[in-house]
């Protein structure tokens, strides 16, 4: 893993991507404000998921993904119009 880490709700970060970290951040920002929005649930599901594309353990992949696809289900749940967003 990188030296570079950063922590988003207890989640280590690994890599360094600043465009990745930031979209992260900004997520998280706004979920500690609206914590199942749709939306925002949904797009930090998508951004997990490039995490997960990122790491080169197998473990950490798997990790990043069980997380994506939580997101994804809450999202969904809420609303199911989102489902044609939401590609894997």
């Amino acid at each position: 893993t990188s030296l570079n880490a950063s922590v988003y709700s207890g989640e280590v970060i690994a890599g360094g991507d600043p465009q990745l970290e930031r979209a992260l951040a900004l997520v998280e920002e706004t979920l500690s404000n609206c914590p199942e929005s749709p939306s925002a649930l949904l797009l930090r599901a998508k951004l997990r998921m490039i995490q997960a594309s990122t790491e080169a353990r197998a473990d950490a992949q798997q990790a990043w993904r069980r997380r994506a696809r939580e997101d994804a289900s809450r999202a969904l749940a809420r609303n199911p119009h989102l489902a044609s967003a939401w590609k894997v």
